[in-house]
């Protein structure tokens, strides 16, 4: 009996390692689907395979372009909630931005590099 991988367990290992956010091209979330071209459908299929592993992703919906990059992250983790608080403003969202701005310099920075290397920006 043939073992298939699950790619889409891969991309959630991934992104857990990356310090929970990584950006992808489309492209390759269609090839771990299994699929040659995107549509809408796929895209659908493709964010439901995340959430089922506990992932997000921005923008929401993904777009139907494989050179698009995404982000994808670990839902529950604060890459979500600054996600959350640029894409829906809400005074809860503005305290947890403005939480990253009140750190002392050197903090701040350790965060954003983290951050940054965790997308793959460098």
């Amino acid at each position: 009996m043939a073992v298939t991988v699950d790619k889409f367990e891969e991309v959630k290992d991934q992104v857990r390692a990356d310090g929970r956010v990584r950006a992808y091209r489309m492209e390759a979330l269609r090839n771990a689907a299994g699929y040659a071209k995107l549509g809408k459908f796929v895209v659908v299929e493709i964010s439901d395979k995340l959430r089922r592993r506990g992932l997000g992703h921005a923008p929401d919906p993904l777009p139907a372009d494989s050179w698009a990059t995404v982000l994808v992250y670990e839902l529950g983790s604060d890459v979500e909630k600054l996600v959350n608080a640029v894409q829906a403003p809400s005074t809860e969202g503005a305290d947890f931005i403005r939480s990253f701005a009140d750190q002392d310099a050197a903090q701040a920075l350790a965060r954003i590099r983290a951050l940054l290397e965790a997308s793959g920006a460098e």
